[in-house]
């Protein structure tokens, strides 16, 4: 050995260190409500993201959290509310309008659809997201928007977009 010495500590612990050193920064509350959230301590992990909100009152990272949170206790009004403010905060995260766009997916195609192309005026590039959109719009009875939707989606799933030609617009 060389005389470098190597610590591993769990996640838990680097946290403990960071939240140590700097008490005041949201990013390492945002963390620990994550690194909670996982181990299955919603208590703890809504504790985590609170805190991160006093200290960033649009840390979407937190929003998104406590949205999750709130899924998962089955609490849809609120999620749906908390990921709502998280994208206002932080509108370019996909994961969360995805996680949005889950919780209304099989009960309100409507909203569904309206969430679908929130997102993807935001993630243009999101074939997934076109091609479901293009589904729920078949089924709505408005196929030239399906049409165009699955057009979309088809041009940003080929292998070199750029030299297929431009996609249609959802319009």
């Amino acid at each position: 050995m060389t005389g470098v010495q190597t610590c591993a500590l769990p996640i838990s612990g680097l946290l403990d260190l960071a939240l140590a050193a700097k008490p005041d920064a949201s990013v390492f509350h945002e963390l620990q409500g994550g690194a909670l959230r996982a181990a299955g301590q919603a208590d703890s992990a809504n504790a985590g993201y609170q805190r991160a909100l006093e200290l960033d009152e649009q840390s979407w990272r937190a929003l998104a959290g406590l949205a999750a949170l709130a899924a998962e206790a089955g609490d849809t009004t609120l999620a749906l509310s908390l990921y709502d403010r998280a994208l206002e905060a932080g509108p370019e995260d996909e994961t969360t309008a995805l996680a949005a766009v889950a919780l209304v997916r099989e009960t309100d195609p409507a909203e569904t659809a309206r969430r679908l192309e929130r997102l993807l005026e935001v993630h243009p590039r999101s074939a997934a997201s076109a091609r479901e959109l293009a589904g729920l719009l078949a089924v709505q009875g408005a196929q030239q928007r399906a049409k165009n939707y699955a057009e979309r989606a088809a041009w940003f799933d080929s292998p070199d977009p750029e030299q297929s030609g431009s996609p249609s617009c959802g319009e």
